[in-house]
C-alpha cells in the first residue's frame, strides 16, 4: 500500500508538474494574445466612444440650428402678421382716399358753382354800379 501511496503521489506530482508547465505555456502565450485582443477591443471602444463625442456634437449642433429654425419661424410669423395688419390698414387708407377724393371732387364742383355765381353776382353789381355812374352823369 506504501508503494501505491508512493504511485499516487508520484502521479500527482508528475500531474502537477504537467499542470505548472500548462500553466506557464498560458502564462508566456495566451496571457499576451488575451492582453493583446483587450487592448485591440481597448481600442475599438475608444473609437466607438470617439464617434459618439462627435454624435453628441452633432446632435447638439442640430439641436441649436432647430431652435434658430423656431426663431426665425416665429420671426417670419410675426412679420407676415405684421404685414396683414399694415395691408390692412393700407386698404382702410385707400378707402378713406378714395372717400376724400369724392368728397373733394363733389366740393370742387360745388366751389365751381360758387365761385360762378360770386363771378355773376360783382358782374351785376358792376353793371349796376356803371349804371348808376351813367344815369349820374347824365346818360
Amino acid at each position: 500500500m506504501l508503494i501505491a501511496s508512493a504511485k499516487v503521489y508520484q502521479m500527482s506530482i508528475e500531474r502537477l508538474v504537467e499542470v505548472e508547465k500548462e500553466v506557464q505555456s498560458v502564462k508566456e502565450y495566451i496571457v499576451p494574445e488575451m492582453e493583446r485582443r483587450f487592448e485591440h477591443v481597448d481600442e475599438q471602444f475608444k473609437k466607438v466612444d470617439d464617434r459618439f463625442d462627435k454624435l453628441d456634437e452633432r446632435i447638439e449642433y442640430q439641436a441649436m440650428n432647430t431652435e434658430r429654425i423656431v426663431d426665425l419661424t416665429y420671426e417670419i410669423k410675426t412679420i407676415l402678421q405684421d404685414t396683414k395688419r399694415v395691408e390692412s390698414e393700407v386698404e382702410n387708407h385707400e378707402k378713406r382716399l378714395d372717400f376724400l377724393e369724392k368728397r373733394h371732387a363733389e366740393g370742387k364742383r360745388g366751389r365751381d358753382v360758387a365761385d360762378y355765381v360770386i363771378k355773376v353776382f360783382v358782374a351785376t353789381i358792376a353793371i349796376s354800379a356803371i349804371t348808376a355812374v351813367w344815369k349820374i352823369l347824365g346818360g
